[in-house]
């Protein structure tokens, strides 16, 4: 993990400990649906790599 990426965690975890219950829920609802997405951009660039290959 990069200085940057602990330094973003770092002040996320910062934040969150003002943040109130709702707050909390959407930030990880934001962060579940980039994960989502990442994850299925993977999948999809691994069927088009194996395509290519064949």
């Amino acid at each position: 993990m990069s200085e940057r990426e602990k330094e973003i965690l770092t002040n996320i975890g910062n934040a969150l400990r003002n943040m109130s219950d709702f707050d909390k829920g959407y930030l990880l609802g934001i962060a579940e649906a980039n994960a989502s997405k990442k994850k299925k951009a993977k999948k999809e660039e691994e069927k088009e790599l194996a395509l290519v290959q064949q």
